[in-house]
């Protein structure tokens, strides 16, 4: 049986995720938006007003936004400024997050002054955890001509490195503008045009909006009633098929998981690993392809939830999703499906995927209705292989949304 919905402290959900993987909802009720020109047009009073707009769409209410980033600023502004955020809402730093984007200001003179501004943005980033903040940190965005300026190396050497020390939410408004290269960006190709401060709110609100505790009705008791394999499916990115981030994976880690019918499986995990270049782990973006939006029952491609992906990238490699399953029945047959999915119009979002060691399947995650594909295999198998995803030669982005395995016969 389903368990009641409740209105569960936060440290009941952390139990509930076992305290494995890093998504766990805050009750925050303030976000500062603290960066230079991008998050100061993309904040503006109207931007502020669609981001709340955007936020009660994914059920997130009772917040209210403050725009602290200031236009033409670099670390030693951001530094000298952090104090003032620490003053105005350090009486609540544990329910206020602290939206910060990488001074991309600083590149125009990097990398000269490259060991000044990664101090700086230490400095920064130890004084907003220090509070006790929740911080959500961004790397920079891509530019492109007319500007000669190169963000990567820059994101690699200084920005990276802190959000993967300091970060409670990483973001990725980097690989934001460079999918969308040329429609996020405006004339001098630095900056967003309407469409890419529209794009960045989306996004900075849907990639937040799952660690911030929405209304009761979302937060469900930690299911302790334990069972037998039956039917577990597996959520990647932050897709919301299964209530309250059971068998969620948002990034590289091993989970609990639990049935479809909210029994916890007895004693077993499933781990999520791979290969990834150093400061480039598996990312997350929304807009999943769903052939049925209004469908809010367990189905592994027309479900309301069914919003966003895990994905690698040029240079990564792989993903890989093994089960540890004591007891479980190796002669067994199981139906196993996967399900990897992107609303978008073009970008070679190619994956290979073999299930249980059977042969590799090409899937296209921009098809449009979302596909499925999908094996049958012993437990022996399952335990054996698991899921295994490689980007292919010439592919640029390769997802996975959703998996699905259901035991079919004894």
């Amino acid at each position: 049986m389903r368990p009641a919905l409740t209105n569960a402290l936060t440290n009941a959900i952390r139990s509930a995720f076992n305290s494995k993987v890093g998504l766990f909802p805050w009750a925050i009720d303030t976000i500062i938006i603290f960066g230079a020109s991008i998050l100061n047009q993309s904040f503006s009073p109207t931007g502020i007003v669609k981001a709340l707009e955007r936020y009660k769409s994914n059920n997130v209410n009772n917040i209210e936004i403050f725009n602290y980033a200031e236009s033409g600023t670099g670390s030693d502004s951001y530094l000298a400024r952090v104090s003032t955020i620490v003053e105005d809402h350090g009486m609540n730093a544990a329910k206020t997050m602290v939206l910060l984007h990488g001074p991309g200001n600083d590149i125009t003179v990097y990398p000269y002054n490259a060991e000044l501004i990664a101090s700086n943005m230490r400095e920064i980033c130890r004084q907003i955890k220090a509070a006790g903040f929740i911080l959500a940190m961004s790397d920079i965005t891509k530019r492109i001509e007319p500007s000669t300026k190169l963000s990567l190396e820059y994101n690699n050497q200084i920005i990276t490195p802190l959000i993967d020390e300091f970060a409670d939410i990483p973001l990725k408004l980097y690989n934001l503008s460079e999918e969308n290269e040329g429609i996020w960006h405006g004339p001098d190709g630095t900056h967003p045009g309407s469409a890419g401060i529209d794009l960045t709110i989306n996004y900075l609100v849907d990639v937040t909006s799952p660690y911030i505790i929405k209304t009761e009705s979302e937060l469900i008791e930690p299911p302790t009633e334990t069972a037998p394999f039956k039917d577990v499916l597996l959520q990647f990115g932050r897709a919301s098929v299964m209530d309250g981030g059971l068998n969620l994976f948002s990034s590289i880690g091993t989970i609990d998981i639990f049935n479809t019918d909210y029994t916890r499986v007895t004693n077993s995990t499933a781990s999520l690993s791979g290969i990834a270049p150093p400061g480039d782990a598996f990312n997350s973006a929304g807009r999943g392809n769903v052939n049925d939006p209004t469908y809010d029952g367990l189905d592994i491609t027309n479900h309301i939830g069914l919003t966003d992906s895990l994905y690698i990238q040029s240079g990564a490699e792989s993903m890989d999703i093994s089960f540890d399953i004591p007891g479980l029945d190796i002669n067994a047959v199981f139906r196993v499906q996967v399900t990897a999915s992107r609303a978008a119009s073009s970008g070679q979002r190619l994956g290979l995927y073999s299930l249980a060691g059977q042969s590799e399947i090409l899937l296209d995650a921009v098809s449009s209705p979302a596909e499925v594909i999908e094996t049958t295999c012993t437990g022996k198998d399952l335990l054996d292989h698991g899921i295994k995803v490689r980007r292919p030669d010439g592919g640029n982005w390769t997802y996975l949304s959703l998996a699905r395995v259901t035991k079919i016969l004894q």
